[in-house]
């Protein structure tokens, strides 16, 4: 740095930025020392320390659902499932299950992943690994069966291999289905 002016009270500052490389994990301790070539008389005051953790990156699973904002009978109930990756490390191993309430029945979907419905209400997809800032999406296509609850909550969750876990819940009142019957005409005018 130089000869540094005789201080009247105001600090040198000096500001440094240091980047770890993307292997560093851990506690790391980073050590400041001023030295001159003349004797100082509390050569402590010379030494300053500051710890840092560095954790690894992780990644962050994010689930999205979208649906429908009714339920109406003998009407295709279209949803999108989106899955994201928003850590700094890559998901492995994501699987997306979608538990699908009574009332529900599944139908078809669109999604380029492996698929698996395991009963009339668990349908799974295995996403594989999802990179940082990467995502998925899948289109689901149900239909509106016998239904008990005037409204119709469905839940699914992405998993990873390492823990992580997301999920994202719709819910729609449902329409009750209305019949309507045509009597026949009758004589109301009385003759």
């Amino acid at each position: 740095l130089g000869d540094l002016p005789i201080s009247s009270g105001a600090p040198t500052v000096i500001t440094l930025s240091v980047y770890a490389p993307a292997s560093t994990v851990g506690p790391i301790t980073n050590t400041l020392v001023a030295a001159s070539a003349v004797t100082d008389a509390t050569p402590a005051l010379n030494r300053a320390e500051w710890a840092t953790l560095i954790s690894a990156p992780a990644p962050v699973l994010v689930l999205t659902k979208t649906g429908p904002s009714l339920a109406l009978p003998n009407t295709p109930l279209t949803y999108t499932l989106i899955v994201s990756n928003t850590g700094g490390m890559t998901a492995q191993n994501v699987r997306l299950t979608d538990t699908l309430p009574t009332g529900l029945i599944f139908t078809a979907q669109n999604a380029p992943y492996p698929f698996t419905q395991l009963d009339a209400a668990t349908l799974v997809w295995d996403i594989g690994n999802l990179a940082p800032e990467a995502s998925g999406r899948i289109t689901l296509t149900l239909a509106l069966g016998e239904v008990t609850n005037p409204t119709l909550t469905n839940v699914a969750t992405a998993t990873a291999q390492t823990s992580e876990t997301a999920s994202a819940t719709w819910s729609m009142p449902v329409q009750p289905n209305v019949q309507l019957y045509a009597l026949q005409p009758g004589n109301y005018g009385g003759s």
